[in-house]
């Protein structure tokens, strides 16, 4: 589960003039297939002689070990180094490409697939890019033989790669980046144009051994001039239908250029059959170094906030993480008059170098995922002079939630809590659901509990009100509190902002949120013994031992009581009881 990022000989001194130091290194594979942003979510890092795979499913065990997959050494000795590696959207195909040639992998299965002739292997390059749709590997390369550039698809359900049984469009010169969007496929050339293709599946007659067969059929040229970008300087484009009106559902086109994130709209028809010019440019973001874009944005629903959004990483910000996030409207809710934009820009606080955005599952269409993806160096140090030149590097895999960070970003607003409560209902399915909401007590409470200065305007009593407004509010607030300094709980159950917790103890006896209620006791004990009655807990210790699934409360709540009751006979000077008894 971890990637060994040194290797080493196992002498300890480095003193000596003729040692050599290998050191390993492996790198993420956007950085020659950056549409893997927009089509899968899965991490893929690219060693010597193996590739890494991070699935892209945190709720599971699988998730914190790294699938590695061996690149055979035959293939590593005629055509090293690996130059392209590519996922499918589901993680279940691997494909990758060396200075001549390709190779499929199963993931499942381990086996690998190659072509069925060495002179066909080493008769092509992939340049450009190599990009999965369904069942096929669409690759732009250059063919030795007629001195020509090709789009070409393989077939990956087949026995061995056959150029006879490829689909092959020639194209007219070089093919720099590629992106793909439901059918469509997006090309930048050496020039500087764009060009654009269906790929559609046809019937075969009934004597064909196959039923269906891909045709690759070109459909736009698309004229860029008015963007004034160098094409080698492009990192990155992509087909989508984003755009700063949430009325629109034509296509737009995402081009990162040196670090600047346009967006193109069209301004003509889309019915025009060629030339068609994106004329409306527009700066979305600067010192972009990535951009993701969900999958499902063309199946999303109408109050899909995650499906819809543009997430950009911009590496040289505290807020290195940023979300371009729709602010969607429910029709059933009444009409005001507050003016709101469609789009807003909003920093996202990550400790971690994202390189994958999950925002959704693959073969789900709700609810919407917020979860950010990359991995981490972990140095490991030992006592001996080599370590201290060459620590021993492990590269782990790190998930971060991020839904805590935009209700929090949408709160500072007090317009768009009403974006902050939608969003909050339709994750409200996802397993950490509750753990987002005790994250953004925590913060709020712990940043304002301990400043060295009143605040005039806290945050902490409109996060309690928005919280309350979910089922989850007593259980959230005891967690955190649990979790939080003693000091703090003057200030979380202050009047301006939780209250009392002797309401909140109340509460959870009518929800028969027992557990919690048994929480509240000790959180009461701690801020004020003379507010907890024996009459409490016995009643408690009623409800609990009626009800079975709570029955592992008791033996805790009768020596609470008996605790209490000692307490309440000894002198106003006796400790309390410690908040960690129960």
């Amino acid at each position: 589960d971890e990637i060994s990022t040194t290797s080493c000989t196992t002498r300890s001194d480095i003193s000596q003039p003729d040692e050599i130091m290998i050191m390993s290194l492996a790198r993420c594979n956007l950085t020659t297939s950056p549409h893997q942003t927009c089509s899968a979510d899965s991490i893929v890092l690219v060693a010597e002689e193996k590739i890494f795979i991070g699935p892209s499913i945190p709720h599971e065990d699988k998730f914190d070990h790294w699938i590695v997959i061996n690149i055979p050494q035959a293939y590593l000795n005629a055509y090293y180094p690996v130059r392209y590696a590519t996922v499918d959207r589901n993680c279940k195909n691997l494909a990758v490409a060396g200075n001549k040639g390709m190779a499929i992998c199963s993931i499942g299965t381990g086996k690998w697939t190659y072509f069925n002739k060495k002179s066909q292997e080493g008769n092509l390059t992939v340049c450009g890019d190599m990009i999965w749709w369904r069942d096929y590997l669409v690759i732009s390369c250059f063919n030795f033989t007629n001195e020509t550039f090709e789009l070409r698809a393989y077939q990956t359900t087949s026995a061995s790669l056959n150029n006879n049984q490829a689909i092959m469009q020639q194209i007219p010169m070089e093919i720099i980046r590629m992106s793909i969007f439901e059918n469509r496929l997006l090309v930048l050339y050496s020039d500087g144009s764009l060009g654009m293709f269906m790929l559609n599946l046809r019937s075969q007659p009934k004597n064909q051994p196959k039923n269906f067969t891909l045709h690759i059929s070109p459909i736009e040229n698309l004229c860029i001039a008015n963007l004034q970008a160098n094409p080698f300087c492009i990192s990155s484009l992509a087909l989508t239908r984003l755009h700063f009106k949430n009325n629109r559902s034509d296509d737009s086109i995402l081009i990162n250029s040196c670090g600047k994130l346009f967006l193109l709209e069209r301004e003509a028809p889309p019915n025009i059959p060629s030339n068609v010019i994106f004329k409306a440019v527009s700066v979305i973001a600067t010192n972009v170094e990535q951009f993701w874009i969900s999958p499902e944005i063309s199946t999303a629903s109408e109050m899909s906030y995650f499906k819809r959004s543009l997430w950009l990483s911009c590496g040289d910000s505290t807020s290195r993480l940023k979300v371009w996030l729709p602010l969607l409207n429910d029709k059933k809710d009444p009409p005001t008059d507050l003016y709101v934009p469609d789009r807003i820009m909003l920093p996202v606080k990550c400790d971690i170098y994202p390189l994958a955005i999950r925002s959704s599952a693959a073969d789900l269409v709700e609810p919407d995922d917020a979860i950010v993806l990359g991995a981490e160096s972990d140095v490991l140090y030992r006592d001996c002079k080599l370590f201290r030149y060459f620590p021993y590097t492990n590269v782990k895999r790190q998930c971060r939630v991020y839904l805590h960070r935009i209700l929090r970003e949408l709160l500072l607003s007090q317009h768009l809590g009403y974006y902050a409560k939608k969003i909050a209902e339709s994750c409200q399915s996802l397993p950490y659901f509750a753990h987002c909401f005790e994250l953004l007590l925590h913060e709020v409470l712990e940043e304002e509990a301990t400043s060295p200065v009143p605040l005039p305007d806290p945050m902490l009593p409109q996060v309690v009100k928005f919280i309350k407004e979910f089922p989850v509010y007593p259980e959230t607030v005891v967690h955190c509190a649990r979790k939080s300094e003693l000091s703090m709980w003057s200030y979380l159950f202050d009047e301006r902002a939780v209250g009392c917790p002797k309401r909140l103890f109340q509460e959870c006896i009518e929800l028969e949120k027992f557990d919690t209620a048994a929480s509240c006791l000790i959180i009461l004990q701690s801020l004020d013994k003379s507010t907890i009655s024996s009459g409490m807990v016995k009643e408690l210790m009623r409800l609990v031992k009626e009800n079975e699934k709570f029955n592992y409360l008791v033996d805790d709540l009768e020596s609470f009581l008996s605790r209490a009751e000692l307490d309440s006979q000894m002198t106003s000077g006796s400790p309390r009881v410690s908040p960690n008894n129960l």
